[in-house]
């Protein structure tokens, strides 16, 4: 009876999607997930903007599929207040959000590598820069490259975190919290 239900809720769902997105979007997505923060993409660099990045196995799928979503989004949402903007820059696609009086543009990004969601569109076009060399990409240092040599070389997850950049960025607007502060 279970089984029955959950195949009924699926089956209502794909209905209601116009499709199964197990196969038009998570299908398209490959086997490498990341988390990461981009501060510096910010308008205001405020030390926190988390961006996701998947690798994508078929771009043009992806592409369709979330253009598909974006189009049911638009027509449930039904509220003049809230716009998906789509583009296409330098051979990457772009969904960004915005709902009139939000702080933040939520953006998706498709590449031929990655599929990126941020909070705004400055950190997808970061990585953008990154992909096409325009600006260097993390390398870790030293110590991060000899801690990864004690771990096993086949694993599901990991995680690293350098805590240094976060650090940077309050003291360097520290001078200006402190003025505010008198």
């Amino acid at each position: 009876a279970a089984e029955a239900q959950l195949d009924e809720g699926l089956a209502q769902v794909n209905e209601f999607l116009g499709g199964d997105p197990r196969t038009d979007l998570i299908g398209r997505l490959g086997d490498v997930w990341c988390l990461y923060s981009d501060p510096g993409a910010m308008p205001i660099p405020i030390g926190f903007s988390p961006v996701a990045a998947v690798s994508v196995k078929d771009k043009a799928g992806l592409v369709a599929g979330v253009a598909k979503l974006m189009e049911l989004l638009k027509r449930e949402a039904n509220n003049p207040n809230f716009s998906v903007r789509q583009s296409n820059r330098e051979g990457r696609e772009y969904f960004s959000f915005n709902f009139t009086g939000m702080p933040f543009v939520p953006t998706i990004m498709i590449s031929d590598k990655w599929l990126v969601v941020s909070l705004t569109p400055g950190s997808a076009q970061s990585l953008a820069q990154r992909e096409s060399g325009k600006i260097p990409g993390w390398t870790p240092p030293d110590s991060v490259v000899q801690a990864l040599r004690e771990v096993p070389q086949q694993f599901s997850s990991i995680s690293l975190d350098d805590p240094a950049p976060t650090w940077q960025q309050l003291l360097q607007f520290a001078p200006m919290g402190i003025n505010l502060l008198e």
